[in-house]
C-alpha cells in the first residue's frame, strides 16, 4: 500500500504495468471516490488532493508515476 498523501504543487499521472490496484481520492467537503486498475490502465490525481494506492489483487503491482513540476522536495521525516 502506498500511504495516504498529496501533491499541493502538481497533478499525478499512473500508468499500471502488473496487478490490480485501487485508488482512493480525496476531496475538499469531504468528497471521495475510488478507482480500480490493471495492467495498460492510467489513473490520474488533480493537485492537492489526497489519495493512496493499495493492491487488491494476489501479485504485486508495478506502476510508473509521473508528476511534472519545476520543483522537487522531499517531505521531512
Amino acid at each position: 500500500m502506498r500511504e495516504l498523501h498529496w501533491h499541493p504543487n502538481t497533478n499525478e499521472w499512473q500508468y499500471y504495468l502488473e496487478g490490480q490496484a485501487r485508488m482512493g481520492v480525496f476531496a475538499a467537503s469531504g468528497q471521495a471516490r475510488t478507482f480500480d486498475f490493471q495492467a495498460g490502465d492510467v489513473g490520474y490525481v488533480p493537485f492537492a488532493m489526497g489519495h493512496y494506492i493499495e493492491n487488491i489483487g494476489t501479485t504485486p503491482v508495478r506502476f510508473l508515476r509521473y508528476s511534472m513540476s519545476s520543483y522537487y522536495g522531499r517531505r521531512n521525516r
